[in-house]
């Protein structure tokens, strides 16, 4: 059942009318029940949302847009000072070691400044994904590591091992964060923004939908979170808001 926001007099003074963004009648509820309600939150320093989007509350208990685990292992090095001749790293079993002069070969990595040695890395890693399982971006001295296949299978990649270089940080022992399947909420999706707010330090306040049936398609969700069932369970959590499929 589609309702207009006129419905609903407390989002008039939230900055949505009859007319407003929502149009005459807009598609955005999916029932009359539970009953919509508004609030207003304070968004992250620095931090913009758009309309209608999810939002989820920071260790600090502002809002921010929902985020999602991704689908692919990540993890890496930071390259904190020269790494000695001859110490090595390894990326999913292969061995790339760091010589000091000379032509590198395809397995080796000229020592330069700590920003020329991470690109170095890099290069070496990205000249052959499939051996090492990975791609590598980043900048500065930051190598990050990106599984190449989706899932699980890349929280399995080693990092550390045969690292010999103390002047490297490792992320972890292995890539991490993949899951089995879709995205998953990194948090309770706990809000919808009533209206857009850009972003400003100290964050700008911005009126919230805290309850209400929303018909999920018409919300803005980060990307992964496709399903009904996906979205569901972001709100799992919320006192006041659930979502439906718009019948």
């Amino acid at each position: 059942m589609a309702a207009s926001a006129s419905t609903y007099a407390n989002l008039r003074a939230h900055g949505v009318d009859s007319a407003g963004d929502v149009a005459p009648v807009f598609e955005l509820f999916a029932g009359d029940t539970p009953k919509v309600a508004t609030d207003q939150g304070q968004m992250a320093d620095g931090v913009a949302a758009s309309q209608f989007q999810v939002l989820m509350h920071d260790a600090e208990g502002k809002l921010v847009p929902l985020l999602t685990a991704g689908d692919y292992a990540t993890g890496g090095y930071v390259v904190g000072g020269a790494p000695t001749a001859a110490d090595t790293i390894t990326v999913n079993g292969h061995v790339i070691t760091f010589i000091a002069t000379g032509t590198p070969d395809i397995d080796e990595v000229l020592i330069g400044t700590t920003t020329e040695t991470a690109q170095r890395i890099r290069d070496v890693i990205n000249s052959d994904p499939e051996l090492y399982a990975s791609t590598a971006s980043g900048t500065g001295t930051t190598v990050t590591l990106t599984a190449i296949a989706e899932g699980t299978a890349g929280n399995s990649i080693a990092t550390l091992e045969g690292v010999t270089s103390a002047s490297f940080t490792v992320a972890a022992a292995t890539l991490l964060g993949a899951n089995a399947a879709e995205d998953v909420p990194s948090g309770d999706a706990t809000a919808v923004a009533c209206q857009a707010v850009v972003a400003a330090t100290p964050g700008a306040f911005v009126p919230v939908y805290v309850a209400g049936c929303f018909n999920h398609e018409a919300l803005l969700w980060p990307a992964g979170l496709a399903t009904l069932r996906t979205r569901k369970l972001a709100f799992e959590r919320s006192r006041g808001i659930v979502v439906k499929q718009l019948l």
